[in-house]
């Protein structure tokens, strides 16, 4: 499932797939590098991990607890790596 250089990742149970292995939770999620997107009733709204990219600084926050779908950026299955990390 990728879409121009993204997966685009199902949401089921407040659940996602973010490696074959490994499910993590959109509470989780929204703290990733590597979430860009998440799609609430139909809507694709930028990933509050986004709040504090200089780039994007997206200042709406999505009501990431009833996704759909996570636009992700990690092609290489790197996995959950938090923005936390880039930021301090």
């Amino acid at each position: 499932m990728t879409d121009g250089g993204y997966r685009n990742l199902s949401v089921a149970s407040g659940l996602v797939e973010c490696l074959p292995e490994k499910k993590e939770t959109t509470e989780r999620c929204r703290f990733c590098v590597h979430s860009r997107k998440f799609m609430v009733k139909g809507v694709w709204y930028d990933s509050p991990a986004r709040t504090y990219c200089m780039a994007c600084r997206t200042t709406e926050m999505p009501d990431y607890k009833n996704a759909d779908a996570v636009l992700c950026d990690d092609l290489k299955k790197e996995g959950f790596r938090s923005f936390l990390n880039v930021i301090s």
